[in-house]
């Protein structure tokens, strides 16, 4: 399935050239996800790590290489043959690493932007009740101007406001650690913040139904980290073969064991894949669920809406019971655009096991 691009965040409709100009004179970047993830990579250290490694080991090649072609002693000849597979096998799992740290990048970057997201509409949501709580408690007040509720219950509404009051620096707190966890892989300033801009709108799209094992099949089939261990396999067999007594020190017993335990290591890695990709699949199955249940409950509420303001005009119902049923649409409607993010990540994962 082709990945989707997902909805802006916030860029207000004033907003026209490629920064935001606020108060003295600062400017807030719009960062979307392709400039992110191009900063990403090129700042990423373990990147520069595999080329550095890869430059080292093409050196160790050529020498081994070099050796090979001049040597005369079997012992000799059969060490180096083992060195040149286990060069072009380190060589070859640098190659699909870079290549899988590149994808994690980009799905990493992502996933940042995601928590971002996340973190601002909660704050957005929280402020919502926060007004909410104001109002009531001012009606509170004259209520208990005229007797009409105690002093008791009062000051409990009083605590219960006072206590909301402090979770918004929780709340303030997670949009900062959110911002940090993702300037961290940018390589930038820890405390620089963005207007993220996450592309065109996203829409919900069902996975359906999905042939499980085949998927399965084929990711092990190409999975990098199964596809280097296969490799170490193979050179573990090499040696066991080559193995003289004649002209090697370690013993035939020891080069089978080494020879089984990578064997069973790259069982167990198939068997890990497999297990990742079924709970993923599941996960994605539970979220489809919960995000056709509450949709449908959102749809009610709305509906439900509309019989309560036509009760407020005609003096049935109250004003801030409105604002309250209003208040759980918007919950709802958090929780849903949430399940809508969560399961964008989840189905970049079941594409691309890799990220698992």
């Amino acid at each position: 399935m082709k990945l989707k691009k997902i909805a802006a965040f916030a860029i207000t409709s004033f907003l026209c050239l490629n920064s935001l100009n606020i108060s003295f004179g600062e400017e807030i970047e719009i960062l979307t996800v392709e400039k992110a993830v191009e900063k990403a990579i090129k700042y990423s250290k373990t990147l520069k790590g595999y080329e550095e490694e890869n430059l080292v080991n093409n050196d160790k090649l050529s020498r081994v290489k070099l050796n090979f072609s001049t040597s005369g002693e079997v012992e000799q000849i059969s060490n180096l043959a083992i060195q040149l597979k286990e060069l072009y096998a380190q060589l070859e799992k640098n190659k699909l690493s870079a290549s899988d740290e590149k994808e994690l990048i980009e799905y990493s970057v992502f996933s940042f932007f995601i928590n971002v997201i996340k973190a601002e509409n909660n704050l957005k949501l929280y402020n919502e009740e926060l007004q909410l709580k104001s109002k009531k408690l001012e009606i509170s007040e004259v209520k208990l101007k005229y007797g009409r509720i105690s002093k008791n219950d009062y000051e409990n509404e009083q605590l219960e406001y006072s206590n909301l009051l402090k979770q918004k620096g929780e709340l303030e707190n997670s949009i900062t650690d959110a911002y940090i966890s993702l300037n961290k892989v940018l390589g930038t300033d820890l405390n620089t913040k963005y207007i993220l801009d996450l592309g065109e709108e996203i829409s919900y799209n069902y996975i359906g139904d999905v042939d499980l094992n085949s998927k399965i099949a084929i990711a092990i089939d190409t999975d990098s980290t199964i596809k280097s261990q296969k490799n170490t396999v193979d050179i573990a067999k090499y040696s066991l073969n080559l193995f003289t007594s004649e002209t090697q020190n370690n013993t035939h017993s020891a080069k089978l064991a080494e020879y089984n335990q990578n064997l069973r290591t790259l069982e167990d890695e198939k068997t890990s894949l497999k297990e990742n990709i079924i709970k993923n699949y599941n996960e994605i199955i539970k979220n489809e669920n919960e995000y056709k249940s509450n949709s449908a409950e959102l749809e009610n509420m709305k509906n439900q809406l509309k019989i309560k303001e036509l009760n407020l005009k005609l003096g049935k119902t109250t004003e801030i019971e409105v604002e309250e049923y209003k208040y759980e649409i918007s919950k709802l409607e958090n929780t849903v655009k949430e399940q809508v993010y969560d399961h964008e990540l989840l189905v970049r994962k079941f594409e691309n096991p890799t990220l698992l």
